[in-house]
């Protein structure tokens, strides 16, 4: 069963490494990483809804590159 990280835990600003150390690399039923704010969120909220909840994060690639994206 993975954690749920809250929001309030989430800084403002943070390096690249304490972005990774806070979040880990690895996607799971609580985590997601999306490139951007598109379709496959319409899938993750759902998904996640259904369990204890989680955490979409938006501007990291497949590749797990942190590019960022424009919140609209």
């Amino acid at each position: 069963m993975s954690t749920v990280l809250s929001l309030d835990a989430i800084p403002n600003e943070m390096t690249a490494d304490e972005f990774w150390s806070l979040l880990g690399k690895i996607e799971h039923a609580g985590l997601g990483f999306k490139r951007g704010v598109g379709n496959s969120v319409l899938d993750a909220i759902p998904a996640m809804a259904m369990t204890s909840g989680g955490l979409i994060v938006h501007g990291v690639d497949k590749d797990l590159n942190i590019i960022g994206c424009t919140l609209s």
